[in-house]
This record gives structure tokens, C-alpha cells and sequence, in this order.
């Protein structure tokens, strides 16, 4: 029987595969999605129509040392009926690790009828 690829082959092929960036349990936890539904889902950029600004805080445990910390801020502004600009920036902290990431976005809204909408963006991260 013949071997179709060498186990170093395969080891290669692996670690190529698995290189991108990973980030596991790092997203910001907080609950209050009905303040800033932005922070969850870009599309919805300020929806409102209006501009605004948000500013979330988060402590776990508060009373423990090295408990994780996270923060969030973003503004967001309607340009024209349809089109919303947002950025934003996030900084979390656990025990060790300390993370930061900024995000802009292009949101477009679509009419579809008087409480239909389908919001679009485009998204940019840099960690």
C-alpha cells in the first residue's frame, strides 16, 4: 500500500492551515444590546437616523484582584437617508492578556416597506 503524503507533509500542511489569528473567548461581553445594538451587529449603524455616541463599561467581580476588565466606544452618524458611518474602539483585559482593536464600518440601509428595512455593511478591524 502506498503513503500519500508523509506525516511531515501533513505537519506543514497543518500548521499552514492554522496560522491566521485566532481569538478564542476574547469577544466583549455586555448585555445591554437594546442601548447599543451597534457594539453586536455593525449594520446597524446608527438606525436611529440620528448621530450618537456610546460608551460602555464592564468589571466582573468587582472586589477581586485582576478581575477582567473590558470597554467599548463608538460614534455613529447618518450621512443621507440610507448611508451610516460608525467607529469604534475596544479594550479588554484578563489576568495576562490585554487586548485592543479599533473598527470602522460603512453601513447601507435598504427600505424594503415601512417597517422592513435590510441593513449592509462593510467592516474593518485592526487588532
Amino acid at each position: 500500500m502506498k503513503k500519500l503524503l508523509r506525516p511531515s507533509v501533513v505537519l506543514v500542511l497543518l500548521i499552514f492551515l492554522f496560522s491566521g489569528s485566532v481569538h478564542a473567548q476574547d469577544p466583549l461581553t455586555f448585555s445591554q444590546f437594546f442601548l447599543n445594538p451597534y457594539q453586536f451587529n455593525p449594520s446597524y449603524a446608527a438606525q436611529q437616523g440620528k448621530a450618537e455616541a456610546n460608551l460602555m463599561l464592564r468589571q466582573q467581580w468587582v472586589g477581586i484582584e485582576n478581575a477582567p476588565k473590558a470597554a467599548t466606544f463608538n460614534i455613529q452618524a447618518p450621512f443621507g437617508r440610507s448611508v451610516s458611518l460608525a467607529f469604534g474602539a475596544n479594550v479588554s483585559q484578563t489576568v495576562l492578556v490585554k487586548s485592543a482593536a479599533v473598527m470602522g464600518t460603512f453601513a447601507y440601509r435598504v427600505r424594503l416597506g415601512y417597517y422592513h428595512h435590510l441593513n449592509s455593511d462593510l467592516h474593518w478591524v485592526h487588532r
